[in-house]
């Protein structure tokens, strides 16, 4: 089994360092561009379907860059609600603790990153379990392809999830 995951293509909020989190935006014309850039890497790849956040910018992503696929959406995928961090600038603000899977701390309507490390791990889990035979593509966001990372690799031993960083329209692969 193969996974492949690619990230969203840039939307305004990336190029503005905001904290999009579950704010539906489009992507903007930079992020069709990628998107449309990722298509011929995927063409090459032997991928049977995909899972995709049910965000506009990740749809977008997926039907740019693999129109071809058959496609499951699953909220399991949706980014870091950030709550009260929702919409703002990341610039000047110290995301290590934000991110601190150990620190875990709790923030005004904001999700925990346990938990979303935790929803992360258990739809991965199931993937694996009802397709092992099966190459998929996820298109999903930043904070989701942060967990999967960490799920394959581990956690570091400082709980900083932060440590990963990964780009617009980035494609990794995880092989099972």
């Amino acid at each position: 089994m193969k996974v492949y995951v690619l990230r969203h293509g840039e939307t305004d909020g990336n190029k503005a360092d905001i904290s999009i989190g579950n704010l539906d935006i489009p992507l903007n014309e930079m992020g069709k561009l990628q998107a449309l850039q990722r298509r011929s890497d995927l063409s090459r790849l032997d991928i049977d379907f995909a899972f995709c956040s049910p965000k506009q910018r990740t749809l977008e992503t997926l039907q740019l860059a693999a129109p071809h696929l058959l496609v499951c959406l699953d909220d399991r995928l949706l980014s870091r609600d950030h709550g009260e961090f929702q919409g703002v600038k990341n610039e000047g603000r110290d995301l290590s603790e934000y991110w601190n899977i150990r620190v875990n701390r709790q923030y005004e309507k904001a999700e925990s990153v346990k938990h979303v490390y935790d929803r992360v791990c258990s739809f991965l889990d199931e993937i694996r379990a009802k397709y092992p035979d099966k190459n998929i593509l996820i298109v999903t966001h930043s904070a989701i392809v942060r967990c999967i990372y960490y799920y394959f690799n581990g956690l570091p031993e400082d709980g900083n999830l932060f440590g990963y960083q990964s780009h617009t329209a980035s494609l990794e692969t995880y092989e099972i």
